[in-house]
């Protein structure tokens, strides 16, 4: 809902203020790390299976964004979900619809499975040779 709510404030904002301007759309207290977002999850879903294998190292998605601009430009926009409250609605939405770790898993919601399927399933005809 904040992203929807941030297209309408730069929709009504001024032109001369917003034209040409890429803006993060967040706060600076809802700046995270990977491992952060995980251990809301071990939080809201207790059973979660979650390992930090430290294979790669210090994780690339691990960084800062600067929100900075989008209070400057936009001073009166205010967020108004949490990471957390976002998860909460999310998983009460999964329940809610039965959302298993099968269709989790499954084909039917991840394109490029779905894609990847249909495509075994078409049979190529193959050109024959004849001498």
């Amino acid at each position: 809902m904040d992203i929807a709510h941030a297209f309408i404030a730069f929709l009504e904002a001024p032109r001369a203020v917003i034209h040409n301007q890429s803006v993060n759309i967040g706060g600076d207290s809802e700046n995270y790390q990977v491992r952060d977002i995980a251990d809301i999850v071990q939080r809201l879903v207790p059973g979660a299976g979650i390992v930090y294998t430290g294979e790669v190292g210090k994780d690339p998605g691990d960084y800062r964004a600067d929100f900075a601009k989008l209070s400057r430009l936009l001073p009166g926009f205010k967020l108004e979900y949490t990471l957390e409250t976002g998860m909460k609605e999310l998983l009460a939405k999964y329940r809610a619809h039965g959302f298993s770790a099968a269709d989790f898993d499954g084909e039917q919601f991840i394109r490029l499975r779905i894609l990847r399927h249909r495509l075994d399933r078409v049979s190529v005809p193959r050109a024959t040779m004849t001498a």
